[in-house]
């Protein structure tokens, strides 16, 4: 948990960057929900993610609430997931 709140820190200072840098990734079957550390679509402090199962692929906005990551997606719906089901992105 430390070690994403961290992340989300140092995301948070990068927010200038041109180049969207994957910070967190949470999978779970075949689905896949990405944290970015720049604000893409979004305004205010929410930052870039994205969820990806198979071909089907959905922006949304998110911030981190204590020990939840709330994400508003572009489609209109909304996801609360722990801080904890977030790990480091795997090489690729």
């Amino acid at each position: 948990m430390l070690r994403f709140a961290l992340a989300v820190f140092l995301a948070l200072g990068l927010v200038g960057s041109a180049t969207a840098t994957l910070i967190a990734e949470a999978v779970e079957g075949p689905v896949r929900v990405e944290l970015h550390d720049v604000p893409g679509p979004c305004q205010g402090r929410a930052l870039w993610a994205q969820y990806q199962e198979g071909k089907v692929r959905i922006s949304g906005c998110w911030v981190l609430a204590g020990e939840i990551v709330q994400i508003a997606w572009l489609d209109g719906d909304v996801s609360q997931i722990a801080a904890r089901a977030f790990r480091e992105p795997r090489s690729l």
